[in-house]
């Protein structure tokens, strides 16, 4: 007997029990969707949690920071193991940071608003993939230029704490900087009686951009170029040592020393490519230095989202279980059913592996209708779960945001479930299709 003919023969058979046949392939299709929904719902938190996490933070960044304490040196950030940290493969770009603090005030407004200024090196920030929502970023040949995070323009107030919240036009801005927290106001705050206000220096600077990311840690910085914010530290620093005596509230800004003995508690590394960015951050932290970078916190949570995956994978194979034992109760009933049938198939002279064939097609058959049912069901149920039940379902699984999905269906997820299907339906079948052939053929023609 040809393939063929076996097919179409096994095909009647089901049709011709096609209540029993129905119910199986029911149960199939249960078991099929309930995999296919569970995992899909895995992958969707995995796929939200990584969209959340690259909206928080770079994941082509790792950040160094070294606080002193190391032996030999190990892991101290200066001019020569940057350069260093430079050649390794797959780094695209290096930076010291260091950082001021004080207030930007806008004349034009009589706006303020208080900021942290990071100092980059102008000449390599484009390397690290920044984009601007306008303007353009830093550059070496304008050194008072300042490079705005997405919500710094949100933040700037009068002195009667009005306007926050309402967008300042920071690029056509008439704007200072200082670490004199009163430069501006009209009557001055006096915190401490006995303290004497350092002489800070004012310095008029110009908005060059705006960047366009508004989640990550950039959206609440202001940047400057590095050795514009080491100026501004050391002269903030000479104004307080002047009256009070020393460094009374700037510090250092992450950075000491002179020269080539200067060091930095800070900076970034930027790797090209997001697949490098573990062995290089491994690299790193084997040469000493303290690295961190939103990968870490990436592939904590994926930790934890393969044991919720196996869990809900498992709430599902319980299901397909279940079919499984009413794919084989079917085929079981169906040997019983045939027994004379079988008989005569065995006299006229048909193979015995046929015969067992016969019953594992069938099987199969049911196996595979019920993973396409399923497959087809399980899309519909993960589009309206995406588009219908999106607040719900993000609600209940703590899932939201942009980039946020509830459930994720991969290719290879679809092909993974027929092919499952399709083999619980053989080796459910197996068991029967082997009594099958085994069964006397004089006793099979003797049954009622």
């Amino acid at each position: 007997m040809n393939t063929r003919d076996l097919i179409s023969l096994c095909a009647g058979n089901l049709l011709r029990r096609r209540t029993r046949t129905v119910l199986a392939v029911v149960g199939v299709v249960v078991g099929v969707c309930a995999i296919i929904v569970m995992l899909s719902i895995g992958f969707g938190l995995r796929t939200s949690y990584s969209a959340m996490i690259s909206s928080y933070g770079n994941l082509h960044l790792i950040t160094l920071n070294h606080y002193g304490g190391s032996r030999d040196d190990q892991g101290v950030i200066s001019a020569r193991t940057l350069a260093e940290i430079s050649k390794i493969d797959g780094v695209g770009a290096v930076s010291p940071i260091v950082r001021t603090y004080g207030i930007i005030y806008d004349e034009n407004s009589g706006k303020r608003t208080d900021v942290t200024i990071m100092g980059m090196d102008a000449n390599v920030l484009e390397k690290f993939d920044y984009s601007t929502t306008e303007g353009s970023l830093l550059k070496k040949s304008e050194p008072y230029g300042v490079l705005f995070g997405y919500n710094i323009p949100e933040w700037f107030y009068d002195d009667e704490g009005n306007g926050w919240g309402e967008r300042l036009d920071v690029m056509k801005g008439d704007l200072y900087f200082t670490r004199n927290y009163n430069y501006g106001r009209d009557v001055e705050e006096v915190v401490d009686p006995n303290y004497k206000q350092p002489d800070y220096p004012v310095y008029e600077v110009r908005a060059t951009g705006v960047l366009a990311n508004s989640n990550d840690e950039s959206s609440y910085s202001v940047f400057m170029d590095i050795e514009t914010v080491e100026l501004m530290i050391r002269e903030a620093t000479e104004a307080e040592e002047a009256v009070n005596g020393g460094d009374y509230y700037g510090g250092s800004g992450g950075v000491s020393g002179e020269g080539a003995n200067k060091t930095y508690e800070q900076a970034y590394v930027y790797v090209t490519d997001i697949k490098n960015t573990d062995a290089i951050s491994q690299t790193l932290k084997d040469q000493g230095y303290q690295t961190y970078s939103a990968s870490d916190w990436l592939n904590e949570a994926k930790k934890t989202l393969s044991i919720i995956e196996m869990v809900l994978g498992g709430i599902g194979g319980v299901s397909l279980l279940v079919a499984a034992i009413g794919i084989a109760n079917t085929m079981v009933m169906s040997v019983y059913e045939r027994t004379k049938e079988i008989g005569i198939m065995k006299v006229i002279g048909a193979n015995l592996h046929d015969i067992r064939n016969m019953f594992l097609i069938e099987a199969g058959m049911i196996g595979l209708s019920g993973g396409v049912i399923g497959m087809i069901l399980s899309y519909a149920i993960s589009f309206a779960m995406n588009h219908f039940l999106k607040g719900f379902m993000g609600d209940f699984i703590g899932v939201s945001g942009e980039g946020a999905v509830v459930s994720v269906i991969p290719l290879w997820l679809v092909f993974a479930a027929l092919g499952f299907s399709f083999l619980v339906g053989v080796v459910a079948g197996f068991s029967p299709a082997n009594r099958a052939m085994k069964a006397s053929a004089l006793n099979s023609l003797r049954a009622e």
